[in-house]
């Protein structure tokens, strides 16, 4: 089945619902008669690393770049990355090029005083231990 997930997501080229996942499979010309289980295919794409879920039930290959966790983790490897504390907008902009989820959702996350800090400048980083 993972094979199946993989030319189905290759084929379309973006991040896809698991249920239209399991869709499409049925649509290949060499799938099985017997239909695809959603159960099964979202197991596979929770277990095997190559795919990695960017939104909520979303799936893409992790060979297009996109970066798996929760939304703060991803700010805070951005912002180590970048080594200097990073704008609102920098940050938004970074984060929604490895996860497909809202601004807001960004926002909230740096709002977490617990993780990143507002500098004078409006400038975010991350807060030491």
């Amino acid at each position: 089945i993972k094979d199946r997930i993989y030319l189905v997501l290759k084929k379309e080229k973006k991040p896809l619902h698991f249920q239209k996942i399991t869709d499409l499979i049925q649509e290949l010309p060499f799938s099985y008669k017997r239909k695809a289980n959603i159960a099964t295919v979202h197991n596979e794409l929770i277990k095997n690393k190559h795919f990695i879920l960017v939104g909520r039930g979303l799936y893409a290959l992790d060979e297009w770049g996109y970066t798996e966790g929760m939304v703060k983790n991803v700010i805070a490897t951005i912002l180590k990355d970048a080594g200097k504390p990073l704008s609102k907008e920098e940050i938004s902009k970074k984060v929604l090029e490895k996860r497909l989820v809202k601004k807001s959702t960004v926002f909230l996350n740096l709002n977490d005083k617990n993780y990143f800090l507002r500098d004078e400048n409006g400038k975010y980083r991350i807060k030491e231990a």
